[in-house]
Parts: structure tokens; sequence; C-alpha cells
């Protein structure tokens, strides 16, 4: 996930519609936002963050990341198909979906609200098409995705997951099957902010206040290589918690599949 740190031209005639992004892997990357195109090199391969001049950059001031959050609530929530996901659960997450500017219907982006110690203070955004993505606010340190909801739900058990719609669609596969007299204990689901790289390092900061509010803590990351490295990192710092193992890669695919 990745930063806006330079505005500039682009060929489809803009002058400043193409955002540079600096992702966390030292490379850049960009998108523009006039045309919709996906530009996996904007100042051509090999270039990163040094070859931008430091007066260029960007830092977004309070002002701006206002008008962003502004923009982004005004979105709203709906049914994604491919996702078998409906509007009702991305409602609960306060997951809104960005669409083309220019036909006005086309799903373009997901945006994630985080919040730290109860206070909206970053959006992440997921550009569908490339499946990169970037931030608006300070990601930094905030809490788990979803983390005012699962604290608001009275539950004992935690479940972690390693994306946004993972958490999505586990909730979702609980409210279908989970019967009424066991709606009780149902348990509360999170995702990791920063995804499986950043798990135990997340999680390091974030366990003792999971402590205060859980009793259990399951995770439930993808079934590849990352997310079983993830699994090792998280179980380093929370060695009491469960491992669930899923009969498909993620939650989102055991949903779509049924299972």
């Amino acid at each position: 996930m990745g930063q806006c740190v330079a505005k500039m031209a682009h060929s489809c005639g803009t002058r400043k519609g193409l955002q540079v992004f600096a992702n966390e892997d030292g490379k850049l990357s960009g998108y523009c936002f006039s045309c919709g195109t996906y530009v996996p090199d904007p100042l051509g391969e090999g270039k990163s963050l040094d070859d931008i001049p430091k007066k260029q950059r960007l830092g977004k001031t309070t002002e701006e990341i206002e008008e962003a959050f502004k923009e982004i609530e005004e979105c709203e929530a709906f049914d994604l198909k491919d996702r078998r996901l409906r509007k009702d659960v991305l409602d609960y997450y306060g997951i809104k979906i960005g669409v083309n500017r220019q036909d006005g219907k086309t799903p373009t982006y997901h945006f994630y609200p985080y919040t730290k110690d109860g206070e909206l203070v970053a959006y992440k955004v997921r550009n569908i098409e490339s499946k990169r993505m970037w931030s608006y606010g300070d990601q930094k340190n905030t809490d788990l995705f979803g983390w005012e909801q699962a604290k608001a739900s009275g539950a004992k058990r935690l479940i972690i997951t390693e994306g946004e719609l993972d958490a999505a669609a586990l909730k979702k596969i609980f409210d279908i099957h989970t019967k009424d007299q066991y709606s009780d204990y149902k348990p509360a689901i999170c995702s990791l902010p920063h995804g499986a790289s950043a798990a135990g390092r997340d999680l390091a900061k974030l366990m003792p206040k999971i402590g205060k509010y859980f009793q259990e803590v399951s995770f439930c990351f993808d079934d590849d290589e990352a997310g079983r490295k993830a699994v090792e990192d998280a179980c380093k710092v929370a060695p009491s918690a469960t491992v669930i193992n899923l009969p498909c890669k993620d939650a989102n695919a055991c949903l779509i599949e049924g299972k």
C-alpha cells in the first residue's frame, strides 16, 4: 500500500491527474484519476521515490484529507456480485464503493475505513482493476479493521482475517450458518490493517488492547505461503491463540464456493 507523493501530467491530457504512489517495497506506481488508467511505472522503469525532487513531493494538508474523507463518505455500498458480498455486510463495516467518474456506474475502488481509539483516521483505497492499494489519512498505527464493530458486538471471541473483504465474508458465513439459538455466541471478526507481511508487527502493538476486550483469539489467514508465514509470526506474539484452517484459499473464496 502506498502514499500519494506527487501529481503529474498524463498522456490523456490532464496536467495533474496522474497521482504517483510510493509503495512499501520502495517502488512507484501511478493511477490517472482523469482517465481511469493504471500506470505501473509513472517515472519510468527502475525509478524510485529518490528520483522525485523533495520540493515536488506532496504532503496532504488536514483540509485536503478532510475533503477526501467527505468525497469517500458520499459514496455508497452495493452488492459485490463477484464476491458474493451483500450491501448489508459492507454497510456493517462502513465499506464504500467508488465508481468510474466517466460512466458513473462501473465499480472502480473499494474504500475501507480505519479508526484509532474510536476516531476515523484513514481510508485504505483498493483499485479493483490493478489491485493496488494506498491510503488517505494516517494508517500507520490504526486499530484492526472493524475494531469498533468488534468491541460493540459484546463477543468473547475475536477472529482476525488477513484482509478486509475476508472479514466481511467470514461474518456473512457466520450470519448464514449460525442457528438463532446460538446467535449470542457468534464471534467478532476483524482483519489485519496491513496484510500478512506486517502481521507480527501489527499484532505486537495491538494484542494488549485486544486482550482487554476478548477472552479468545483465532487467526484465519490465507492458505498460501504468505498466510502461513503470517500465522507463524502472529502465534509468536499471541501463543495462546488458535488457528483456523479453511477448505479454500481464504474466507471470501469459501463464501463464493459455498463452503
